[in-house]
Order: C-alpha cells, then sequence, then structure tokens
C-alpha cells in the first residue's frame, strides 16, 4: 500500500491493479491488457517483443497499428483503417522528428547518448520531456504523455 492505494501483483511481481487500473500479462510478462473506468485496452505484440497493435472501444477507429523497421525503431502509427496517426524519423538510431497526423512536425532532442529528452513544436515551446534524476538516466517523463506531441501514449 502507497499512501491509502492498494497494490496488487501476480506471481512473478507485475503490478495486476494499481487501485484504479488493472493490468493483464502475457506468458512472458509482457503487458498484454489494461481496463480503467470499464474501458479496456488490448495490446498484440510481435516475436520481438514490440507492441504491434492496439485495440479498445474507446478508439474511434477500435484500434492502432505500429509498424517498425529492421532495426526495432518505431516508423509510425496508424488506426486500423491505415490512416497516419504519427509517424516518426531517424538519423542512424538517433530519433530527430515525430509527424502528427495533420502533418505538424516535432524535432526531437536527444542527449549526448542518443536518448530522446525534448520535443518540441514549431514555436519552440516544449510538447513532450524526459528530464534527468540520476548519472544513470533513470526518470520518469516529466510531461504527462496524453495527446498531442506526446509520442509514446500509454493506456
Amino acid at each position: 500500500m502507497v499512501g491509502s492505494t492498494s497494490y496488487t501483483y501476480d506471481s512473478s511481481g507485475n503490478t495486476t491493479n494499481n487501485g484504479s487500473q488493472s493490468f493483464t500479462y502475457d506468458a512472458k510478462g509482457r503487458l498484454s491488457g489494461t481496463t480503467k473506468n470499464n474501458i479496456a485496452y488490448s495490446y498484440g505484440i510481435n516475436g520481438l517483443g514490440q507492441r504491434v497493435s492496439k485495440t479498445s472501444t474507446a478508439l474511434s477507429s477500435g484500434g492502432r497499428v505500429y509498424v517498425y523497421d529492421e532495426p526495432g525503431h518505431m516508423l509510425g502509427e496508424y488506426d486500423t483503417s491505415g490512416a497516419t496517426q504519427r509517424e516518426y524519423l531517424y538519423l542512424g538510431d538517433r530519433p530527430v522528428a515525430a509527424f502528427a497526423a495533420d502533418g505538424s512536425a516535432y524535432p526531437i532532442i536527444s542527449d549526448h547518448l542518443g536518448t530522446p529528452r525534448q520535443a518540441v513544436n514549431s514555436q519552440a515551446q516544449t510538447v513532450w520531456q524526459w528530464g534527468n534524476t540520476d548519472p544513470f538516466g533513470n526518470a520518469a517523463a516529466n510531461t504527462n504523455p496524453q495527446g498531442l506531441g506526446n509520442f509514446y501514449v500509454i493506456h
């Protein structure tokens, strides 16, 4: 229990409930579904452990499909009809920009190790950031990953 929130875990140590949201996992311990406020999301995972789909009745198109290149970089997110939601541009292994469905470009600023730390809009305003709190880069994203300009949405 943390504060007044009670957490439950499965035999592998995965969180199965955090007081407001439940989580399910596949046989390899990878997140395969979540439920919050009676809205369920299911995730498809390929043999490389990459999320390749997300389905839910809460999504207007019914779901998302994620496309990767050979080295494993996420190239884009598309709805189930094939319409672009977001696409990503890389320079080698470093992500350098994300493009929204409306064509808006969001340059991605990385640290010296190539870890994305900030994304900005056309007015150079930060729309997403991930700060450092220790020498090893361990920190949570500082900006809530929900909405425009946020590239990795977890439901």
